[in-house]
Parts: C-alpha cells; sequence; structure tokens
C-alpha cells in the first residue's frame, strides 16, 4: 500500500471485509500489509485508522468460537510481551488487532481479524522480498493507477504470482495461479526429442 493507497476508504473497507470473510485461512488471505514508508509514524497512524474500519467490519461477521478466542487472546499477549521495549505496538480493537512492526521481515498473522502492517519503501521490495520468492503469492494492491504499474513490475520481479485488488485476493477464476502455481503445471510434463 502506498502513502495514496491509505485515503482510499472502500479500498480498505473491501480489504477488512476480505479478512473477516476468510478469516485469514485461505492461502490467499490477507496476512499483512506492506505499506511504502520508513516512517513508523505513518505506520501507527494507518494502524489507528484501518482499525475503526476492521472493527466496523468485525460486526458484520459471526465472531469465532470460544477456544479460539482464548487461543487469539493468549496470541497477542505474548506478542505484547515480546515487543515491550520496542518501537512496534499492537493495537487491539474490537474482535480484532493490527501489529504494527518495525521490521519487513515476511511472516504469518495471527488469523481471524488480526493482521499486521509493516514499512517497507517500494525502493526495497525486490531486495526484501526476493528470498521468499518460494511462497510469495497474492499481493493485493492499494495505490493510485498512476503508482500501480511501477510497484506491481517490482512485485513480479520480486516473486509475486498474483496481483489483484485488495478485495478480490481469494477471489479465484478458472485457469488462475492457486496456492501460487498453476493449475496445468502440476499435472503436465513437457518433453523434448
Amino acid at each position: 500500500m502506498t502513502e495514496n493507497g491509505m485515503t482510499d476508504n472502500y479500498a480498505l473497507e473491501g480489504l477488512a471485509e476480505h479478512i473477516f470473510e476468510t478469516n485469514q485461512l485461505l492461502c490467499s488471505s490477507c496476512q499483512g500489509i506492506f505499506i511504502d514508508t520508513a516512517d513508523m509514524k505513518l505506520i501507527y497512524k494507518f494502524c489507528e485508522k484501518f482499525l475503526s474500519i476492521m472493527e466496523k467490519v468485525a460486526g458484520k461477521y459471526p465472531k469465532p468460537d470460544f477456544g479460539i478466542r482464548g487461543q487469539l487472546t493468549l496470541q497477542l499477549y505474548n506478542k505484547e510481551l515480546e515487543i515491550i521495549s520496542s518501537e512496534q505496538r499492537i493495537f487491539r480493537g474490537k474482535g480484532c488487532s493490527i501489529v504494527a512492526y518495525k521490521n519487513n521481515k515476511l511472516e504469518t498473522s495471527i488469523m481471524y481479524g488480526n493482521c499486521w502492517a509493516m514499512p517497507l519503501p517500494k525502493k526495497h521490495i525486490i531486495k526484501k522480498l526476493y528470498s521468499y520468492r518460494g511462497y510469495l503469492q497474492t499481493v493485493g494492491l492499494i495505490c493510485d493507477m498512476a503508482e500501480k504499474e511501477e510497484i506491481s513490475e517490482m512485485l513480479t520481479r520480486a516473486g509475486v504470482t498474483r496481483i489483484t485488488s485488495a478485495s478480490e485476493m481469494s477471489t479465484i477464476l478458472i485457469g488462475q495461479a492457486h496456492d501460487g502455481e498453476y493449475p496445468l503445471r502440476r499435472y503436465s510434463r513437457i518433453v523434448e526429442y
């Protein structure tokens, strides 16, 4: 997401809907949000804004069962203990949270309405994500149309297999990549004579 994308409330609401529709359980579900910045204050500002959107959307969906909620509470508490003496913060809302990390190491989220946000200036996209190229799958890009081509090219060079809008990350069309793979590659073999 770019700074311009942070002002697109329609796209942010679509992302929040996606997070709660999938509970972040699908391979193409949103785990976290990279923001084109190096400024943690901007990350915190985004987290505050997006948390209010997530809280509003969370109310439309059923809550996870009691056992999962207990597990999520423990995971969030452990995260709070891990980051207590750093610039990282947890933004807790009703039925959701956002962990703001200073580092930009790719990792899975806590799930069920809990994602992370990290700084990743676009000039570092390829350098930081290339080592994950075997795992990168779907990116929901939120930015101005003028920025889209440049950032999409960088993400493709880093190894992403699918770039879409944030609300459509888990929409699957016939013939499109699933789990980071195109179906025919798995079931076909090329032989040269």
